[in-house]
């Protein structure tokens, strides 16, 4: 099916506005930039990347929510990531790096993304300083929110660190499975559902 451009590329720039600050580009840049993503709809369990083969792409995620999983030494699936609209789904090791992807990426809904190939993004981030500007901010960015979860996995018992993400990101509450909430806090499934009954 033919995708009628004109009239999904104003939507999709008005989409971007929430993951693009426009006010750090010129017209022409953020339309240079609009003009790399495609819009898609990926129904749920659809997978984002394949663990062992290089990730060629990231996704602006639009509507829904995505989970990212790794496979600890022992053979067990760790939640490591949970991405909510507005967030930037990718695997940063695996397009950064240019290493095979050692993270599973997975729709936990039907979703609603915009994609943009990797190459695209590294060939306009090298020639406008503004994508460049950008991308060091949305580093930062995710670099302190890693920290932050690191921290919290230290100094918050894990009755705070479920009661944060219920008033974070209600959404993964309401549609994640409980074993997989648990391992991205980083306790047994039962050890999750003995703090939820002690919940009000």
């Amino acid at each position: 099916m033919t995708r009628n451009v004109s009239s999904v590329r104003p939507a999709i720039a008005e989409e971007l506005h929430r993951f693009y600050n426009p006010a750090l580009f010129s017209s022409a840049t953020y339309d240079a930039l609009v003009a790399l993503h495609s819009v898609e709809h990926l129904p749920k369990h659809h997978g984002l990347g394949t663990v062992g083969m290089m990730a060629h792409d990231y996704c602006c995620l639009i509507d829904g929510l995505v989970a990212s999983t790794a496979t600890n030494s022992d053979g067990r699936e760790i939640t490591t990531a949970f991405f909510t609209p507005g967030d930037i789904v990718i695997d940063c090791v695996s397009v950064f790096m240019g290493t095979p992807a050692r993270e599973r990426m997975v729709t936990l809904t039907p979703c609603s993304v915009l994609r943009i190939l990797a190459s695209d993004f590294a060939s306009i981030f090298e020639h406008s300083h503004e994508v460049a500007e950008w991308g060091r901010l949305w580093f930062t960015s995710e670099h302190l929110r890693s920290r932050m979860r690191t921290l919290d996995m230290i100094t918050l018992t894990a009755k705070e660190r479920y009661l944060q993400l219920i008033e974070r990101h209600p959404a993964i509450i309401q549609s994640a499975p409980l074993k997989m909430i648990a391992t991205y806090l980083g306790i047994t499934e039962s050890s999750l559902s003995r703090i939820r009954a002690e919940l009000p």
